[in-house]
């Protein structure tokens, strides 16, 4: 009976249903911390992009472009949250596992292609900062196509069209999202070489003509393969940023990075091909009597995954396909298996893990105690995944969706221009994406950055300086101090800027000669929002008379105002709550006795305010008295 004119076919009618399960599975994470550098980075250089920029001439970083160009497609549709940029990057890996299903359905196990994402997306839950957008969760896709496409192609010794477009994809989204996506792929190359040597040589061809032949079976998947990456070069040479590419995206991460994080080791790049069988190995230690949930679960995906070995070891009794597919788990493990940019490994244990277990399912389909204990092992991996469920909010998420007034971001975006260039020294990331603004290409907070072109970038930073400028004295990463390693930027800050810490904000600079203005847009701005100008905090030290007076100034409908005040020596066990007095023109303010605190040193206070209905923390001043 001929299928009727316009039916969908039912493998289509799954793949959509399956993509909506995907996609609202990854909803529940959608209000957990936003991942400032990783993830911020992919949002900003997205938008910067979509503001005519180009990434590494306009703006510097370190990374592969693609994340950024997928990114910079939603933000031409005005995407500016970081909640909105998580919905556009949760479906598409949800539609991504949609069209996996549709197309693999045919060839391998339908019920391992569904069950993937689902164990991978509950697994997501033990990994720190797992739920965030990353450019790992994407080559992790792309590897659990590559591993697809490499069982099909062992069994059915065939590269058709569909074949080399998926590879394709694979490959052009992996590495272009990370660079150590290399790895992984090296070895999916050298094991498809491999698998055609063997069978050439079952063929009785001699090894000359078995290069040749390689070469005509497999010229199509060369220029398949080769043909994005062509483009994407072509483009850097045309728009004259091909040196620029080549010197953030390769030199830097291959001269100066490491110095600073260790990856590689003293093994050099063995160590980061091979590298990842020591994270994989630490998981198949039975884990210990009072072992984490995490650890429990990583440990039985991944026993589940060396089952998967076992399994197909058994099924298609060839070495060199199990060996292959083991070197490629442990080159996606390159960068660890259970953080964040192990994902990829993840993703790969997960598909294993679901190929085992549906054969586990098949042994004991029979056999209830069997299959129940199968259901329960599953079910033990739940908890953390089900209290996103019950924790999820959907007035949070939909109350983040859009910019609060009187936020950094909203001070920046009343400010400045769209587009225009802002100083940014910190990496608080989405400042600049919400606000539509575009950052210098100085960038102090990274040592590896800084070492690499920061002199120089401070230069044209100092030749024309921009009006804002988003910077945090105190930045540190892995121990670095930006005070330490880069004391310029903090003079270059103070010769030229001032903070806007009396309302609150002292990590936004504002250029002294549009001070004043500034202060005038932001308390106009307010006065339209709440119908008061913004508040300002101020203090002044009177070191003579060992005294402080601390001020609130500007019109409030407060009923009262508190400063709790204590000094760093011994935390807080000198907290005082001072009762602040209100003068005729609205503003608060008290004169605090430091004899009372009787040390030295920096003092915290901490400004509260009661508006007859709740106190709340409005502003946070800090000193030092030497």
């Amino acid at each position: 009976m001929k299928r009727k004119l316009g039916k969908i076919p039912k493998r289509a009618e799954t793949a959509i249903l399956l993509t909506f399960v995907y996609f609202i599975m990854l909803m529940f994470y959608i209000n957990e911390p936003f991942f400032a550098s990783d993830e911020g980075d992919i949002y900003l250089m997205g938008s910067v992009v979509a503001n005519g920029n180009m990434i590494y001439r306009d703006v510097r970083s370190q990374h592969m472009p693609v994340m950024y160009y997928i990114s910079a497609i939603f933000a031409l549709f005005g995407v500016s949250s970081v909640t909105v940029f998580r919905i556009c990057f949760y479906m598409l890996m949800a539609v991504l596992w949609g069209v996996m299903y549709y197309r693999y359905s045919k060839h391998i196990d339908k019920r391992v292609v569904a069950l993937y994402p689902v164990i991978y997306i509950i697994m997501l839950g033990f990994v720190d900062m797992g739920h965030a957008v990353l450019s790992d969760q994407f080559q992790g896709i792309c590897m659990a196509i590559l591993l697809f496409e490499l069982l099909i192609f062992e069994k059915t010794r065939e590269l058709k069209t569909g074949n080399m477009v998926m590879i394709s994809l694979a490959v052009f989204l992996s590495f272009g999202s990370a660079f150590v996506a290399a790895f992984a792929i090296f070895f999916v190359a050298l094991t498809v070489i491999a698998l055609e040597l063997q069978r050439y040589a079952q063929m009785k061809i001699g090894p000359i003509r078995s290069v040749g032949k390689l070469f005509t079976d497999y010229w199509k998947l060369i220029v398949f393969v080769a043909a994005p990456f062509v483009v994407l070069l072509l483009f850097y040479l045309v728009t004259g940023t091909l040196d620029d590419f080549y010197n953030w995206a390769y030199v830097l991460n291959m001269t100066v990075y490491p110095k600073y994080t260790g990856y590689g080791g003293s093994g050099g790049i063995l160590d980061s091909m091979f590298g990842g069988i020591k994270f994989i190995l630490a998981e198949l230690a039975l884990p210990a009597s009072g072992a984490s949930l995490a650890r429990l679960a990583f440990f039985v995906i991944t026993v589940g995954a060396v089952c998967f070995f076992v399994r197909l070891q058994k099924e298609r009794k060839n070495w060199i396909l199990a060996g292959g597919i083991l070197l490629f788990w442990i080159g996606a493990a390159t960068r660890g298996y259970t953080n964040f940019h192990g994902t990829p490994a993840l993703a790969v244990a997960c598909v294993m893990f679901a190929c085992a277990l549906c054969g586990v399912i098949d042994d004991v389909k029979k056999n209830a105690i069997a299959l129940s204990a199968v259901a329960l092992v599953i079910v033990s991996f739940m908890p953390p995944y089900v209290s996103q469920i019950v924790d999820f909010s959907p007035g949070t998420m939909l109350n983040s969706m859009k910019m609060n007034e009187g936020s950094k971001s909203h001070i920046v975006d009343i400010l400045t221009e769209d587009g225009e260039i802002i100083g940014f020294s910190t990496l608080d990331t989405h400042i600049l994406f919400e606000s539509n603004t575009v950052p210098s290409k100085l960038n102090g907070s990274c040592i590896w950055t800084w070492e690499f072109s920061g002199k120089e970038d401070l230069q044209e930073c100092i030749e024309n300086p921009p009006r804002v400028f988003v910077f945090n004295r105190d930045s540190a990463i892995w121990g670095y101090s930006m005070q330490d390693y880069a004391p310029e930027i903090n003079d270059f800050i103070q010769e030229n800027y001032t903070n806007l810490d009396p309302i609150g904000h002292g990590d936004l600079y504002i250029r002294n000669d549009y001070y004043e203005e500034a202060l005038v847009i932001i308390n106009e701005d307010a006065v339209r929002h709440t119908g008061y100008a913004m508040l300002q905090s101020a203090y002044d030290l009177d070191l003579q008379n060992n005294t402080v007076e601390v001020k609130l100034i500007g019109k409030n409908p407060y009923q009262g105002v508190q400063f709790a005040t204590w000094s760093d020596e011994g935390g807080q066990d000198d907290l005082f709550w001072y009762d602040a007095e209100q003068n005729a023109d609205g503003s608060w303010s008290y004169v605090i006795d430091l004899d009372e605190h009787q040390t030295l040193g920096r003092y915290y206070i901490h400004v509260y305010t009661n508006d007859g209905q709740k106190i709340s923390l409005l502003r946070e001043l800090s000193f030092v008295v030497e």
